[in-house]
């Protein structure tokens, strides 16, 4: 019996993340009448994408025990990159538009191959920041780039099968995230990354591949988003990004993401992006200092949730362990 309610525990654990998510998003809805109207989402899903794709990226670095602070930076360089390449260097736009997202993939390379190097993925992310956006200020002069073409965001803006274009991104991007963390060999050698970085290594998981390939991932999608920002507001101002990390990672710890690896599911991540687009929109009878301050104090007790969740299931595994083997 006791073997039994342990299992149950283990298999409970797995959706327990979901529940402070799932009371906050249902309270908003229930407290703002707007958020129940489909338009209003419609909107959330335009403002939201750049955070809602950064936060697929950065949950499967943060399943590993990593992080990526510089991904809002790298959006602003990208974005002005396609600005220098189209206004500047008089490239047409589809090729300024794929130099956006080249120069994204570029700055992630670098943060993989700094962080292979054994420095510490904070600190290289934490230097590559400012870096990245120090570029973006010294390319553009300080000055935003504009003068885009006005078709870009028309074709942006536009829905296609009913639903908003930004919104089929996110799909996309969530999905194809999903299938490579939890239904790849790949995803299962993150989650043991994450859990145990020494015994990972001696099981022969390829960690240095792994880390690289993940960051040049995360540089790619944040190039995806910059080139997203450019054809909605057809300028690309040096502060592009500005911020955009830490919502993203605070979708990410939402979502029941464990800030220091081992556990976390896409899906959830996807609650998150929800959950604190609904919190940041829907909160509009209080003031934006006091809606920051609940923000905060609910990240704060969603992260502590999951650490004291993360220890609970360790220990009821050790104790399962103990008595098979017994």
């Amino acid at each position: 019996m006791k073997k039994d309610g342990l299992i149950g525990w283990v298999r409970l654990a797995k959706w327990a993340p979901l529940a402070l998510p799932l009371i906050v998003l249902a309270s908003m809805l229930a407290l703002n009448p707007a958020l129940r109207v489909p338009s209003t989402w419609d909107r959330i899903a335009r403002n939201w994408a750049g955070e809602a794709l950064l936060a697929a990226a950065l949950t499967p670095i943060i399943v590993t025990g990593g992080i990526d602070l510089s991904v809002g930076s790298i959006v602003g360089l990208s974005a002005v990159v396609a600005g220098f390449l189209f206004r500047d260097a008089g490239l047409p736009i589809a090729f300024a538009l794929s130099g956006c997202v080249l120069a994204g993939l570029l700055c992630g390379a670098l943060n993989g191959a700094l962080i292979l190097t054994g420095i510490n993925p904070l600190v290289v992310t934490l230097a590559t920041l400012g870096v990245f956006r120090g570029l973006a200020y010294g390319i553009s002069g300080q000055r935003m780039v504009d003068g885009f073409p006005p078709g870009l965001e028309e074709w942006w803006e536009a829905d296609s099968f009913w639903l908003p274009r930004p919104l089929w991104l996110i799909v996309l991007v969530f999905v194809v995230a999903y299938v490579f963390l939890h239904h790849t060999w790949m995803g299962r050698m993150l989650f043991a990354m994450g859990d145990n970085i020494r015994a990972a290594r001696f099981a022969g998981v390829p960690i240095q591949s792994l880390k690289f390939s993940l960051y040049a991932a995360s540089g790619l999608i944040a190039g995806i988003v910059g080139m997203t920002t450019v054809m909605k507001s057809l300028s690309a101002p040096p502060s592009q990004g500005e911020e955009m990390e830490l919502k993203a990672i605070a979708c990410v710890v939402l979502g029941g993401v464990r800030i220091t690896g081992g556990m976390g599911n896409v899906a959830f991540t996807l609650l998150g992006t929800l959950t604190l687009a609904a919190l940041l929109e829907g909160m509009v009878w209080v003031p934006g200092e006091f809606r920051l301050l609940c923000t905060g104090s609910f990240l704060i007790a969603v992260a502590n949730a999951n650490e004291a969740l993360a220890r609970r299931r360790a220990r009821t595994e050790i104790a399962l362990t103990g008595e098979r083997k017994a």
